[in-house]
């Protein structure tokens, strides 16, 4: 399996981004889908943990406590796992792209039926 990413750097931390994911074998590709497995941190914004992660989740009242355990192998195949950075960039500035919605609707004619 081979993980390419891209590193970028701002305000001293860094985020790992994924541009592309090569499966080993399909269990993985379905384990990857169903977020069973995934690079890097849980739902996080910024993701500083470049890591392959098994995902587990300890439900509380007071909310989820995810944990996670990285991986070297496939463990459906046994292949291993290599992370690729492909680039790394510096953030200089961030832009906030605003776009507006419209609804469109489409007419249809409506038929009744009369009964007689």
């Amino acid at each position: 399996m081979l993980i390419k990413t891209k590193t970028i750097l701002h305000d001293g931390f860094y985020e790992l981004r994924t541009l592309d994911i090569e499966f080993c074998c399909n269990p993985m590709g379905q384990a990857f889908n169903n977020r069973f497995i995934d690079f890097g941190e849980y739902d996080m914004a910024c993701n500083m943990n470049n890591d392959v992660n098994v995902y587990h989740c300890d439900p509380y009242p007071e909310g989820p406590c995810w944990a996670q355990m990285p991986i070297k192998l496939c463990p459906f195949c046994g292949e291993a796992i290599m992370i690729e950075n492909i680039k790394t960039v510096k953030l200089v500035a961030r832009k906030e792209k605003v776009t507006a919605e419209r609804t469109v609707y489409s007419e249809e004619p409506i038929k009744k039926r009369i009964e007689e």
